[in-house]
């Protein structure tokens, strides 16, 4: 953890050039330097300086995706100050136990959704895109002979809203000779640490850790933001922990793994996440067919649960200006490894009448 002596030296590498603002998501919609790094930056050296007092109504929610270091000339984590700083002041937004509740209420609501068929009374494209469970566990999978084994990061996502992702690679994991164990982990908590809670964050993945058994060959993980909390946890809590970990795109570079493209989907592009590799696209362009390239869409999709809950209107003018000046066909399907960003994604199609009903899913309901 650093202190505020090493949290100034940092922030003083700043030159305020205001590169990150032309790369900030949050000001490229609001128009406002408070809402982006370097307003955040200088708020949070006003109070470290004592030239500031520190308020609650000073608000620092970040969507966390880390643009504006891959602007900056500098290169300054501000990630990495915003959540230390959040740890040192303990003024996190984050409460784990109204998070849960929320995603389970969410959850509840889409069961209802889909049981009683309300799409015809609510007549929201989101919604029914978000609860449409197209894939189901193949039960005749069973009957193959299983060499090896693998555990499954199921995150909030799966767990709660829609498992056709899971079910997809618990199928082609099974047809290649893999049990699958799925463990109740609960969500990655990568928000905790974000906001500074850093003990409840080292605690939750402790305990995830002894839920996985040392036989198994690797943890796979379809969401890369839920692997970016696994990295962060094994960078700064953990760095002897022995554990082999793969996303669904490293997976699909298994030279002994069978895969056949689903040609229900046509006219594929990949969002990338900001919690991703930077390798991935390489990796796809081999393995996908039909995947084509589309300007201008490198912009993050405006969605982070917590900042979507306190800044929601925000978030969906983030969401649409993802696709500002874009051309994406009705016919044409969304791919991403990150389950968060397919929420902001289908968030941001909803509100454009000629784009609403694009596809979105998972890279792993590919196959």
């Amino acid at each position: 953890m650093k202190n505020d002596e090493e949290l100034i030296k940092e922030i003083n590498k700043c030159s305020r050039c205001t590169l990150c603002l032309s790369i900030c998501p949050m000001y490229q919609v609001a128009k406002d330097e408070i809402k982006s790094a370097k307003g955040f930056l200088n708020i949070i050296y006003g109070i470290l300086v004592n030239q500031i007092k520190y308020q609650k109504n000073i608000e620092l929610i970040c969507l966390n995706c880390n643009k504006c270091q891959s602007a900056c000339p500098s290169n300054i984590n501000f990630i990495d100050i915003l959540s230390n700083f959040k740890y040192h002041f303990k003024i996190s937004n984050y409460n784990q136990f109204l998070f849960k509740t929320k995603f389970i209420g969410f959850s509840i609501f889409f069961k209802i959704y889909k049981i009683f068929n309300l799409n015809y009374f609510f007549k929201n494209n989101f919604i029914s895109n978000l609860c449409l469970t197209s894939v189901k566990i193949d039960k005749n999978l069973n009957q193959i002979t299983k060499k090896k084994k693998v555990v499954f990061f199921e995150g909030c996502f799966n767990h709660y809203i829609n498992s056709n992702s899971k079910n997809s690679i618990i199928n082609l994991l099974s047809k290649n000779g893999y049990e699958v164990i799925v463990p109740n982990f609960g969500c990655c908590n990568i928000n905790s640490y974000f906001e500074g809670d850093f003990d409840y964050y080292k605690k939750s993945w402790q305990k995830k850790i002894k839920k996985i058994s040392k036989d198994v060959d690797f943890i796979l993980f379809d969401c890369d933001t839920c692997l970016k909390s696994f990295k962060i946890y094994v960078d700064r809590f953990d760095k002897n922990l022995n554990l082999k970990v793969l996303s669904f795109i490293d997976f699909l570079e298994q030279k002994d793994t069978r895969f056949n493209q689903n040609n229900d989907y046509n006219n594929l592009i990949y969002h990338k996440p900001c919690h991703t590799s930077e390798n991935n696209i390489d990796i796809l362009n081999i393995k996908i067919k039909n995947l084509k390239n589309v300007e201008n869409f490198d912009k993050c999709c405006g969605f982070n649960v917590l900042y979507w809950v306190k800044n929601p209107k925000l978030s969906k003018k983030i969401a649409e200006n993802k696709f500002k000046d874009v051309k994406i066909n009705p016919d044409d399907t969304i791919i991403t490894s990150c389950n968060l960003c397919r929420i902001g994604l289908m968030l941001g199609l909803s509100q454009l009448e000629k784009k609403k009903n694009v596809k979105v899913i998972n890279i792993s309901e590919l196959f």
